[in-house]
């Protein structure tokens, strides 16, 4: 019968089946390496899964440590405490409050995973108080990260084992990983010193915290994935999971600490002693948890004093639990049974004691009995005050358990026994789990980001993380975008800096500040693939080339606007110096007036806000109070008016001068006229309202109590923005001077493509050291689409002179820096070239007749060429591209689109410029018809705005066999334009958009590119 005795605690029922399986020779603790998709080693003796965790999560481990360790300093050291609250920080959001000691953590929601770790770390060592625990699982502090980061990383991995068979044992590689990266991240305690406080007592107070939150977060997964098939591998690998749960790993010096009243097992020294033996007896006969624990519970029930033994700490380690429930819930110092138990909570003599007070007992159990009786106590509470009260009254009337006659309480007898089972086992799989940890390698403690980035692309890694990424990725091909900037020269203003060598220059100005912004997207410590970093592909002449991830190659191409205005900046302290003091003076005087303007907008913007409060506060009003605000508001008028007027009296006799005396008697009958006014202002208003009810009456009270705040808010909205118009168009004035007055400038374009990935050739010669090439057609398209065309720059001046005579404004500019158009080149025939030539030569109009007669033949012939489509030398005419700014193709664009669908919302405008803001119009040419955009924002950053301008196709020299390339300019943020539209025009666009989500853009596609190619 007692063999049959069933467990209770869900570890020892995993320990169970775990020795049953391994008596069918099943590889319980190994066998998940012949489950993966991915394993190093030729043989199962020296088989590996290599892993490393992402940034974030190893973050998420580190901080958790050193909170938790920083924590116990504040605690046992007053001094640095007190450093620590007077620290300022830059974001107060982020300090850690270190709540006082106490049991009931009340920042913690009642119930909820965060209290399980809380009362395991209470339950395990007496170092500890929920005061502190709730400080480090707040949301400031590490461990409420650690625990959702140990949660969701183990889920994740466990889903992936149950849906697909060939990763069947992920969930238990990745369960052995997370421990002993946690493991790993407890070593930093190594270099800590906490004062007053031995290092065996903080590595034991700090692993007690950790696997509470380790054991509670794995507890919390295998509950969201729920059971397996029994007798399948991945039940085998669940139960190894739970199994391990042990707090013997977490623990650098074992388990000496273990001997103390609290501690991880809930086992007294004297007790382990005492069944030891007897468990060694019983493990002869054989080692299944289940059959060990009969053979104790019959030992026990024979053996008189030991049962009096284990029933007295059995009921002691009892009615501790239910006290810390009970504190925990609702510990409350007003109370003196509160006070009584936390004092003697830690501590087995005075628990002991307490079962033989009555009197001590009868206060508890009052006291209890009053707080049950308190209606507004939450459940939780209740149940926890319930429980303690039943064990206390029943302690109370009937002694405790070894005092009673008859059959004592055998649960209270049984859960002692399998926690010492549970130690046993732990003990007994302690080596086991560490070897198991060792199949699991962590290549991010000997390897750098890029051998790491490497294997994880070639499929030879686990990246554990809680990304949208693969855990491992099962193929090799990708594609990846590609950027290339082209410095195009130097203009006059340059070359006055002659001083400087132009090779060091360009190191300086060009080449090192490129390089450092690209530093800022690669991958550096981060674990991420090779489509998510970026590379350096080639650096040669005046040009740059990167690869890899389309988000970040679209940052960088705006950083490199950075570089280039640093550039121009450095070009204007070399110039003149009274040119650039000329400028700087003219600068500071509009810096000055823009900052009064500014100053002025903050103090009326602050004006605004505490008139739109006090119009909330009005209209929150009842009708009653909004009556009475109406009539405070009357006698504040009428003692405005009093208060003025008697201030005149007394200034009229003071004054002697008549005419003086005069003009104050006029301002005193208009007071008084103002006086009989607002009287009689009062008397109509209050005989209006006697007619009114309900929510007539409401609206009308509180159009009356507002009509001067909504006024006056008005007429400061109004001036806001006449104020805005004044800083905009002062900043538009600089900049044109700027413009006029800097005639120099780098100029370089820049251009993104994608495609297929780039396959790079790594030479190695003793004489010409390392070398690598990258091959990509991407690499050489985006090199064409930085050209600059001269046919296209040269239509673009005749449009711009055109249009500038036309409406006769001198200043008109593009506000665009791409262009493509049209570049066919009519070459005259070399004979017609000649009779030209004769003709000029010779003033022979006869020549001249016969070149016009030859020229109307070639371009007859050539229009039927190029018309006729079945004509072999029929060809569309073709058009190159003018690239001064950044350019993107639209297969680039489109996978931008795709990879920030969740960040960013996208969506596609098409609007005339004669449609845009009048002061838009007045200053720009715009050379198409529509203008055709893709424009969105940052979800989470709404003050992050990007725009995308279609601007025609093109078919770069050596991809005439290719389709016409799509391409976009990625408009400069700090550009007039940019400002204009994001002022004039976003707003009521993003507005529009929001109210249609199937108009969100979230790729480009090849019916949108066609479209807005229209």
């Amino acid at each position: 019968m007692e063999r049959s005795l069933p467990l209770r605690h869900p570890r020892l029922v995993a320990y169970q089946e775990v020795i049953r399986t391994l008596r069918d020779s099943v590889p319980v603790w190994t066998g998940f390496l012949s489950r993966l998709p991915l394993t190093l080693g030729e043989s199962d003796v020296d088989r590996v899964a290599p892993y490393s965790l992402d940034d974030a999560s190893c973050e998420a481990l580190a901080r958790a440590v050193d909170g938790l360790a920083d924590l116990l300093k504040r605690r046992h050291d007053p001094d640095y405490d007190r450093e620590k609250k007077k620290a300022l920080l830059p974001d107060e959001r982020k300090r850690v409050v270190l709540w006082p000691r106490r049991f009931c953590p009340r920042t913690l929601p009642e119930e909820g995973p965060l209290r399980d770790v809380v009362r395991k770390a209470l339950l395990e060592t007496p170092d500890l108080d929920a005061g502190l625990l709730e400080s480090w699982l707040s949301k400031q502090a590490g461990g409420r990260a650690l625990y959702s980061t140990l949660t969701d990383l183990l889920a994740k991995s466990l889903r992936a084992s149950r849906l697909h068979p060939q990763y069947s044992g992920l969930g238990l590689m990745i369960h052995l990983a997370l421990l002993d990266s946690l493991l790993q991240a407890k070593d930093r305690i190594k270099s800590v010193k906490v004062r007053n406080m031995s290092y065996e007592r903080l590595d034991h107070a700090v692993g007690t915290a950790l696997h509470a939150c380790f054991q509670r977060a794995v507890e919390e997964a295998l509950a969201q994935e729920g059971s397996a098939p029994e007798h399948s591998p991945y039940r085998v690998d669940l139960v190894v999971i739970m199994a391990s749960l042990g707090p013997l790993h977490f623990f650098s010096i074992l388990p000496e600490r273990f001997g103390e009243d609290i501690n991880p097992y809930g086992l007294p020294a004297e007790i382990a002693e005492l069944l030891n033996p007897i468990y060694r007896a019983a493990l002869e006969q054989g080692n299944d948890p289940q059959g060990i624990l009969s053979r104790l519970m019959r030992t026990a029930s024979i053996d008189s004093p030991l049962r009096l033994n284990l029933i007295q700490h059995a009921a002691c380690e009892s009615l501790r639990r239910a006290i810390l429930d009970h504190l925990l819930a609702s510990e409350d110092p007003a109370f003196e049974s509160d006070r009584l138990l936390a004092a003697i909570y830690g501590q087995n003599g005075e628990l002991i004691d307490l079962m033989n007070q009555h009197a001590s007992l009868a206060l508890i159990a009052a006291e209890l009995e009053k707080r049950l009786a308190d209606p507004r106590k939450l459940e939780a509470s209740r149940r926890a005050n319930r429980r303690l009260h039943k064990a206390v009254a029943q302690i109370r009337d009937d002694g405790p358990d070894w005092m009673r006659a008859g059959e004592p309480d055998r649960t209270g007898l049984q859960d002692l026994l399998e926690r010492f089972v549970l130690q046993q086992m732990d003990e007994f799989s302690l080596e086991h789990i560490r070897k198991a940890r060792q199949r699991v390698v962590d290549r991010r403690r000997s390897n750098s980001v890029q051998v790491l980035v490497k294997e994880y692309e070639s499929g030879r890694l686990y990246r554990i993380a809680l990304d949208d990424k693969p855990t491992v990725r099962s193929r090799i091909a990708h594609e990846e975008a590609q950027l290339f900037v082209d410095l195009k020269g130097y203009t006059s203003r340059t070359a006055r800096a002659k001083e400087l060598v132009m090779a060091e220059f360009l190191k300086s100005e060009f080449y090192e500040p490129i390089l450092e912004a690209a530093k800022r997207y690669y991958a550096g410590a981060s674990l991420v693939s090779r489509e998510q970093n970026i590379q350096l592909v080639n650096l040669v002449g005046d040009a740059v080339a990167f690869s890899g991830n389309i988000v970040s190659l679209v940052s960088l191409a705006r950083d490199i606007q950075q570089v280039f205005r640093s550039y121009h900046d450095k070009l204007l302290r070399l110039s003149p110096e009274d040119e650039q003091s000329s400028f700087e003076r003219l600068r500071s005087q509009v810096q000055q007036k823009q900052s009064q303007i500014r100053q002025e907008m903050q103090r009326l913007r602050e004006e605004l806000k505490e008139i739109k409060k006090e119009v909330f506060d009005r209209s929150a009003l009842d009708d009653a109070e909004k009556v009475r605000q109406l009539q405070l508001d009357y006698r504040q008028r009428f003692d405005r008016i009093q208060d003025r007027h008697q201030e005149l009296r007394d200034k009229q006799a003071k004054t002697k001068d008549a005419s003086e005396r005069a003009q104050i008697a006029a301002r005193l009958d208009a007071l008084r006229k103002a006086h009989a006014e607002l009287k009689r202002h009062r008397v109509r208003t209050l005989e209006a309202l006697k007619g009114m009810k309900g929510e007539q009456l409401g609206r009308h009270l509180t159009d009356l109590l507002c009509r001067d705040q909504l006024e006056k808010t008005r007429i400061i909205e109004q001036r806001l923005r006449t104020m805005e118009d004044q800083s905009q168009s002062l900043g538009h004035a600089l900049e044109e001077e700027y413009r006029r007055r800097m005639g120099f400038g780098l100029e370089a374009g820049l251009f993104i493509a994608y495609g297929t990935a780039a396959e790079s050739i790594e030479i190695d010669d003793d004489i010409w050291g390392s070398q690598r090439v990258a091959i990509s057609e991407h690499v050489n398209q985006a090199a064409r689409g930085t050209a600059r065309n001269v046919f296209v720059k040269q239509q673009l001046d005749e449009m711009l002179e055109s249009e500038r005579r036309k409406r006769g404004q001198p200043e008109l500019e593009f506000p665009f820096r791409i262009h493509i158009a049209p570049t066919s080149q009519f070459s005259l025939e070399p004979r017609i070239h000649r009779l030209w030539s004769q003709a000029v030569s010779g003033s022979d109009r006869g020549q001249l007749d016969r070149f016009l007669a030859s020229l109307d033949t070639q371009v007859r012939d050539r229009f039927e060429q190029l018309t006729d489509p079945d004509s072999l030398t029929g060809t569309p005419i073709s058009t190159d591209i003018y690239n001064l700014g950044e350019a993107i193709s639209g297969s680039a664009l489109d996978a931008y689109l795709q990879a920030t669908r969740h960040s960013h919302f996208f969506f596609r405008i098409q609007v005339r410029p004669e449609e845009l803001a009048e002061e838009i119009q007045q200053r720009y040419c715009f050379p198409d018809p529509v203008l055709s955009l893709i424009a969105g924002r940052r979800l989470r950053e709404p003050d992050e705005v990007e725009i995308f301008r279609y601007v025609g196709q093109v078919v770069f020299r050596g991809f005439e066999i290719s389709r016409p390339t799509s391409v976009f300019e990625i408009l400069r943020s700090k550009s007039t334009f940019f400002q204009d539209i994001r002022t004039r025009h976003f707003e009521a666009w993003w507005e529009e958009a929001q109210q249609d989500p199937s108009g969100k853009v979230e790729r480009l596609g090849v019916e949108l590119e066609n479209a807005v190619d229209g």
